[in-house]
């Protein structure tokens, strides 16, 4: 009888810890969406880093898809710097298809800008931007709901 009471209560304990580590992991998970959110400087321009052939359907104003040519887009938001603004011809529709090379954190990405530059200009060398990956644009828009 003893060690069925003990071994029941040794199931309620480990119960327990996994309840509360659970609720940490959550916390957690809660407040790096809501420090991306506040890290977002709103006076710099936001690029989203798409894989190539890939659209963000519902992009929120104030946001922009860039293509990645090359390199790794941040797991996170982060701060970046426009080093280079090449391939600005626009097509015959009139849409710049721009090669620009972002430095962040140590790393580089190179990307393609689709834009009018009537509607949009060229991102400029020396510039700083809001740079982010597909899924830390989406953290992003969930901690904002």
């Amino acid at each position: 009888m003893t060690t069925t009471k003990s071994a029941s209560q040794t199931n309620i304990w480990l119960v327990g810890v996994l309840v509360v580590a659970l609720i940490t992991v959550l916390g957690t998970i809660a407040q790096q969406s809501e420090s991306e959110a506040q890290s977002l400087n709103p006076t710099l321009r936001s690029l989203v880093v798409v894989a190539p052939d890939a659209h963000i359907a519902d992009l929120r104003p104030g946001f922009i898809q860039v293509d990645l040519v090359s390199g790794t887009a941040p797991r996170a938001l982060v701060e970046g710097s426009v080093l280079s603004d090449s391939d600005c011809t626009p097509d015959a529709q009139g849409v710049s298809h721009c090669r620009n090379l972002i430095d962040y954190a140590g790393a580089r990405v190179e990307v393609r800008h689709h834009h009018k530059m009537t509607e949009e200009p060229c991102l400029s060398p020396t510039e700083a931007v809001n740079l982010m990956s597909t899924e830390a644009y989406t953290a992003l828009q969930s901690a904002y709901h």
